[in-house]
């Protein structure tokens, strides 16, 4: 009916070759498998055998633990090694000292045998009755007592030799505590040169050497005999206050530091110093008397010039106040000599004051000109404004103030 050339669906012949070539059929493209190394290392990864690496881990951790464990036990024999031969040392000087003592008393014993075998030989041939007997005696006894004296000197030799090894022992015992007593003498030298020194150092630190030339020939110079008395003091006197304006306290308190400067100065010389410490003391006190005896003499003879001024001043003064009372003026000129500072002489002094001017004459009516006043430390002086011409001032003339301020 139309379809008679339609293919039919053919079953697959089976030929065999299904069975040599399983999977021909099945690839019908015929293509090989793709060959990836990225997927070749990643099955390699997820195959690896983690127990080869920890069998090696640990075969590298024994050895290495017994490496360490080998080198401690090395380390330990060879620390005990001379306390072990030390010790190994003074057993056999022990053994020595032992041996020595038990070979003394086997000779002794020895000796002893071969005393009593002497002993009973003699005692038997004194009881023989001939020679013949005597000489069987001998005989019998030979042997024994042959024996009994190589016995004894066997065992003297061995003590010999005992004694010789003991002596050796002993010399090397002495060298040693020889050596340890140098050894000893040296550290003490050691530390006696070292305190020494230090003792050295400390004396330098508290008794230099002064070595400046000024203190040098400061200390060479032979000082007087010093007297240790205290200088002679002078009382205080009234000029001091009067003239230098010094307090009778003061004076007290200065003498009371003198006294107290002699005290720590005595009191610093009984220090054993040394070095330029103790002479430098000695010119100190030298000093000190010295200056003390030579200011009581300077102020002394001051105190006495200047009453003795004072006394005649006030005479002067007498003089030109009488002569002020008996002419009515108001004072006279005294030392013209320096026109800054002319020394004046006023009746009354209470209404001068700085600035304050006068009129010079020589005579009731001959001018000489005009001063004016100020004050200084050591009481009033004038100055020169103006002087006549043709004229000067001049010792006692007179001083007429006028005004008090111009």
């Amino acid at each position: 009916m139309g379809n008679e050339n339609e293919i039919k669906d053919i079953e697959p012949v089976n030929d065999g070759t299904s069975i040599f070539l399983p999977e021909a059929i099945q690839d019908p493209d015929g293509k090989p498998p793709e060959y990836s190394l990225n997927n070749e290392f990643a099955r390699t990864r997820r195959n690896r055998n983690y127990g080869f690496y920890l069998l090696v881990g640990g075969f590298m951790v024994a050895l290495i633990a017994g490496t360490l464990m080998l080198a401690q036990i090395i380390q330990e024999r060879f620390n005990r090694e001379d306390v072990e031969i030390t010790a190994f040392e003074d057993i056999r000087l022990i053994e020595i000292l032992d041996k020595a003592k038990r070979l003394e008393a086997e000779l002794e014993l020895a000796r002893t045998r071969l005393g009593d075998t002497r002993g009973t030989m003699n005692d038997e041939m004194a009881r023989a009755k001939d020679e013949e007997t005597k000489a069987a005696i001998q005989a019998k006894y030979r042997a024994r007592l042959r024996n009994q004296q190589g016995e004894v000197a066997a065992i003297q030799k061995k003590l010999d030799v005992h004694d010789v090894r003991l002596q050796e022992n002993i010399k090397k015992a002495e060298a040693i505590v020889n050596n340890y007593q140098k050894l000893h003498n040296v550290e003490m030298q050691k530390q006696k040169q070292y305190y020494e020194n230090r003792i050295a150092e400390i004396v330098l630190k508290y008794n230099p050497h002064f070595t400046e030339r000024e203190l040098q020939r400061i200390l060479k110079e032979k000082n007087p005999t010093l007297d240790k008395s205290v200088p002679k003091l002078q009382d205080f006197k009234k000029e001091l206050t009067s003239d230098a304006r010094y307090s009778e306290s003061e004076f007290v308190e200065m003498r009371r530091m003198q006294s107290d400067q002699q005290a720590v100065i005595r009191r610093m010389n009984r220090i054993p110093y040394v070095n330029s410490v103790a002479p430098s003391l000695d010119r100190v006190e030298y000093f000190s008397r010295e200056l003390t005896g030579r200011y009581e003499r300077m102020w002394g003879g001051l105190a006495d010039s200047v009453r003795i001024k004072s006394a005649q001043l006030d005479h002067f003064r007498y003089a030109f106040d009488y002569l002020a009372r008996t002419e009515p003026e108001s004072g006279y000129i005294v030392d013209p000599r320096d026109n800054g500072a002319i020394f004046v002489h006023l009746r009354a002094v209470h209404g001068v004051k700085d600035g304050t001017t006068a009129l010079v004459f020589r005579k009731d009516d001959e001018y000489v000109g005009r001063i004016q006043f100020y004050g200084t430390g050591a009481g009033i002086r004038a100055r020169v404004l103006e002087v006549q011409e043709g004229r000067r001032i001049q010792p006692f003339d007179r001083i007429l103030i006028k005004v008090l301020q111009e």
